[in-house]
């Protein structure tokens, strides 16, 4: 049975200068209470009173001889900082650390955003009057900064039934084309007089329109001159291709030079027609 000690405690009294003793522990009839008393002593000087109780026991053998001082000592951290402030500056290091989380995340979001690039064309406006002047350079070979061109070519082609109006004849027409005549028989030139022939190896004839002077041949080879010639006749089986040697009927008389004057051509005779009637139309309406 736990003893209670506050049961003659008094308040102090002014008019008294001598003050009883406290009355003895009563012992307990509890040997487990025995240790757990604790004896109560009040100053003789000072006013009764709780604040004037005072233990006879040291603060270490109130908790069995181990007790640490009642205040707790403060521990000075490895930096001379207190506990406290440490704490604290590890909140704002986790605080800075948390916001660059935050930028960096940001960043990465701004960079992987969608993109949308706008081209505008750059223009500039000219006023053409007449004394403008520009030139233009082909396209293949115009310099940057440069007004280049280019050619297109474009056939059209368009039919459309017309009435009939009489016959119409289409003339004939004469073959033409060029050739190359060489002169392999003197260093002097040889002259050929207007309406010249040439022939082919089928037998088709050919005239020079005007007179024709064949240089002389050198060291380097024959000489040469390239001239147009016209079909003898009129039809179109004198257009024919080139031919690898024209010769000279008028020459025969001479063999060296009918041999050494001769002619070739490299593109066919065109032109060659013969006249023919048909359905006629009137010019207005084709």
């Amino acid at each position: 049975m736990t003893k209670d000690y506050f049961q003659d405690i008094t308040p102090p009294d002014e008019n008294m200068n001598e003050r009883p003793e406290p009355p003895a522990p009563v012992p307990s009839d509890d040997p487990s209470e025995e240790g757990n008393q604790i004896p109560i002593r009040v100053a003789a000087s000072e006013p009764r009173g709780i604040r004037s109780i005072t233990s006879s026991r040291s603060p270490r053998s109130r908790m069995g001889g181990d007790m640490r001082p009642d205040t707790p000592p403060t521990f000075p951290s490895l930096s001379g900082v207190p506990r406290v402030r440490r704490a604290r500056s590890r909140w704002w290091m986790w605080g800075a650390a948390g916001l660059a989380l935050i930028v960096v995340i940001a960043l990465v979001l701004f960079a992987f955003r969608p993109t949308t690039v706008t081209v505008t064309p750059r223009s500039h406006t000219i006023v053409l009057t007449n004394a403008t002047s520009f030139t233009a350079y082909p396209a293949a070979s115009a310099a940057s900064g440069t007004l280049a061109y280019t050619v297109q070519t474009a056939d059209i082609e368009d039919s459309a039934v017309v009435p009939v109006s009489g016959t119409t004849t289409t003339a004939a027409a004469k073959a033409s084309g060029s050739i190359t005549v060489y002169n392999n028989y003197s260093a002097s030139s040889v002259k050929l007089v207007k309406t010249t022939r040439f022939a082919t190896p089928d037998g088709l004839i050919f005239r020079a329109p005007a007179d024709v002077v064949i240089p002389g041949k050198s060291s380097s080879g024959p000489g040469s001159v390239q001239i147009t010639v016209i079909a003898d006749q009129t039809g179109s089986q004198y257009n024919i291709g080139p031919v690898a040697k024209f010769t000279v009927p008028g020459l025969q008389s001479n063999a060296p030079m009918y041999a050494g004057v001769y002619a070739k051509s490299s593109a066919p005779m065109t032109g060659g027609s013969s006249g023919v009637s048909g359905p006629g139309v009137d010019p207005a309406a084709e």
